[in-house]
């Protein structure tokens, strides 16, 4: 893992943006990875992660690759009028839609001709293949994943995510 780390840390400095001030994350397509990295440019450490998109969604496909500006950059979102998910489960329960600690979601974008919103980082849905269940467009990590970036950020900003060699992935598991 410290090699991974050490490669990723070299990678991180090669980018001029976003600056290395304040926290960020990348995902990874080809690796499946979502890594946090603090105000000094450091990998603080790597997580699975997969941006598989549901089949029943067409607007997007995938995350397109580039900087994306975070939204909640102290403290992620927790979703206070939705309290019950699709599925009957609390959409904050280790197995709702989001997880435990929230969405740390995008700032709007524009991918295929259309603006899309309210795409995040989450985790949820450990009974049903955690990171590789598929959502309407967001990146799903770990719990755990989002336990330490939930702490992290509160004392180091949470700025950008870039995204790398995305693409559109595919699972059997539905949301």
């Amino acid at each position: 893992m410290n090699q991974v780390l050490s490669s990723i840390n070299a990678s991180r400095h090669a980018v001029d943006f976003p600056p290395a001030t304040m926290a960020t994350l990348t995902f990874d397509g080809n690796k499946h990875t979502l890594t946090l990295f603090d105000g000094e440019g450091a990998a603080v450490r790597a997580w699975p992660a997969n941006n598989v998109v549901d089949s029943k969604i067409s607007a997007i496909r995938y995350i397109p690759n580039g900087h994306h500006k975070i939204l909640d950059q102290k403290t992620p979102n927790k979703h206070h009028t939705l309290t019950i998910d699709k599925l009957g489960i609390p959409v904050h329960d280790i197995n709702g839609m989001y997880g435990r600690f929230g969405t740390i979601r995008l700032e709007r974008f524009a991918a295929g001709g259309q603006f899309h919103n309210g795409i995040a980082v989450h985790a949820g849905r450990i009974n049903g293949h955690a990171q590789n269940h598929a959502t309407d467009g967001c990146i799903r990590t770990t719990d755990a994943a989002m336990g330490v970036i939930s702490a992290h950020m509160r004392n180091d900003p949470l700025v950008a995510i870039t995204v790398r060699n995305n693409h559109e992935q595919n699972s059997v598991y539905r949301h």
